[in-house]
């Protein structure tokens, strides 16, 4: 699996999906 950092307005996205320029990406992994 992946994740994703966006940088949002105060309060968060106003639609739910990500709105502002992604900052970092990586994987998530299981310890």
């Amino acid at each position: 699996a992946h994740m994703a950092i966006s940088l949002e307005p105060p309060g968060g996205s106003p639609t739910g999906q990500p709105t502002g320029p992604v900052l970092a990406v990586g994987d998530l992994l299981d310890i």
